[in-house]
């Protein structure tokens, strides 16, 4: 009975990821985590191809389409359509 208890709290208990000199705190998602990791390594957050450019967290494929979904995003407010028709 005993080694299923502690068995489980093995399984339970996450690892605390570690970046640099901070470590990345228990209450963020393993894939945020993953993210953190990624950046700070200088790869890509989604493919782990090397980011574009330091600093940055995209290989240059990821950031064009970043690029072209903030675009679309953004569109509306900068040209927003003429108002509607009151006749």
């Amino acid at each position: 009975g005993h080694a299923c208890n502690s068995r489980r709290m093995q399984k339970k208990r996450r690892k605390r990821l570690l970046i640099g000199r901070g470590e990345i705190p228990e209450n963020v998602s393993r894939q945020r985590a993953w993210q953190i990791q990624q950046r700070a390594a200088g790869l890509c957050i989604v493919c782990a191809e090397k980011a574009w450019r330091r600093g940055s967290c995209h290989c240059a494929k990821h950031r064009a389409e970043h690029n072209e979904r903030e675009k679309l995003r953004w569109q509306r407010k900068m040209n927003p359509p003429p108002p509607p028709s009151l006749w």
